[in-house]
């Protein structure tokens, strides 16, 4: 029924508050003066020792200690990106008074690291309410949020000094937000073409043959792939197994740079089949555009029914960049079956949709997948699943009631 609302552009209809810097408004509850009465308190307590801890000599009331362990609490679950009891002004106020800097367990936040935190928790959300941390211009908050997010990153790679805090990559990774897809990082077409021929080099020109490849360095622009070494680490991988097919669980920088020259390789053959008919085309690399390109073109008992032409539009190369990757995963394990441990959290993400809307179509509802994709799926041995309900959100009002503070 959200999807529904949102495709309909039901959100699109109410004006964001600028004012707030992309802070997602909270819903009023019950006890909002029982808090500031308490929270005058802390404030007084502060002032008079230079402290929010309470120390065990000072007399007060039990519950007055009990309401100040269930912030630390709140604030603990806030910094995790987890929902919390506690309101964004309240949090800053606490912020204010020195709550997390007199805390060892508590980070030092900012009023930042207040925003980004409360946007990374519905952006988590909504990966539990759609199965996928990608939100579209119909939720154009958190649209705009994710977008500034890869831009940041972008800028980093590119420039003298870091624009994104390493925590805070690390945390939107392990949300399970794609930085690596390749629509959006600057490569050489050069850079491409000596990726493909250390891709392609076959095992005899490594070491042991008494042939070594020489490469030219791919990533000499680039800070984030540079500072990793990921290059040399292929390398080093290639000469020890003598393939290319690294997964996520042999190392993740390799595999990350890996997915993302493959998603540039597949980016440049998609502009080729656009600036030229499909018939003409010559793909360079084995990719899964072949695939399609023949089911286009097919004629007789192979032509695919229903004239299922192929637009290769962004969402086509998205998806086409995550099935290369489910091919990456099946030509090594065997099987599709990815383990929940996997590092590549997007893909996980990507293949629990595609089983959720094979269900779909194979209970007879309409779905977003073209025939062709259908058939691939169906041809590397993915099933339809039906992906668990995620549990009801908790507004503030409900958590007040369920865990109160006084």
């Amino acid at each position: 029924k959200i999807g529904q609302l949102a495709s309909s552009g039901f959100f699109r209809a109410f004006p964001t508050d600028e004012g707030r810097s992309g802070l997602v408004p909270e819903d009023d509850y019950d006890g909002r003066g029982a808090f500031d009465a308490t929270f005058q308190v802390l404030e007084d307590f502060s002032v008079k020792y230079g402290s929010t801890v309470i120390p065990d000599w000072f007399e007060c009331d039990r519950a007055f200690r009990m309401w100040v362990a269930s912030l630390e609490e709140g604030m603990k679950c806030f910094t995790r990106g987890e929902p919390c009891i506690l309101s964004t002004s309240q949090i800053e106020r606490l912020i204010l008074i020195g709550f997390c800097n007199d805390r060892p367990g508590l980070p030092n936040l900012s009023r930042s690291d207040v925003v980004f935190l409360k946007m990374l928790t519905e952006l988590k959300r909504h990966k539990d309410l759609f199965g996928e941390a990608y939100a579209s211009e119909d939720y154009p908050r958190l649209h705009r949020w994710i977008a500034d997010q890869k831009e940041l990153f972008r800028l980093s790679r590119g420039g003298e000094r870091d624009l994104m805090h390493s925590s805070r990559l690390k945390m939107l990774f392990e949300a399970g937000l794609d930085f690596f897809t390749g629509e959006c990082i600057p490569s050489k077409a050069e850079d491409l073409a000596e990726f493909q021929r250390l891709v392609a080099a076959p095992a005899e020109t490594f070491p042991g043959s008494g042939v070594h490849l020489r490469m030219s360095p791919l990533d000499g622009n680039d800070n984030y792939w540079r500072e990793h070494g990921t290059q040399e680490k292929f390398v080093r991988f290639k000469e020890v197994f003598g393939h290319s097919l690294v997964l996520a669980s042999d190392d993740a920088d390799v595999y990350w740079w890996f997915v993302e020259k493959r998603g540039l390789l597949l980016l440049s053959e998609m502009k080729q089949l656009q600036s030229e008919p499909s018939s003409e085309a010559e793909l360079r690399s084995n990719s899964i555009l072949r695939y399609l390109v023949s089911e286009t073109n097919a004629a007789g008992p192979d032509a695919v029914p229903g004239g299922d032409a192929i637009s290769l539009d962004h969402s086509m190369f998205v998806w086409l960049h995550y099935c290369e990757r489910l091919m990456l995963f099946k030509a090594r394990e065997g099987h599709c079956m990815i383990p929940s441990t996997y590092a590549d959290s997007p893909l996980q993400n990507w293949l629990g949709k595609q089983q959720e809307m094979l269900y779909q179509y194979g209970e007879g509802n309409p779905v977003c997948l073209r025939p062709v994709q259908v058939r691939i799926l169906c041809t590397l041995g993915v099933g339809g699943k039906k992906r668990d309900a995620p549990r009801p959100k908790m507004s503030s009002r409900v958590l007040k009631m369920k865990y109160p503070l006084n």
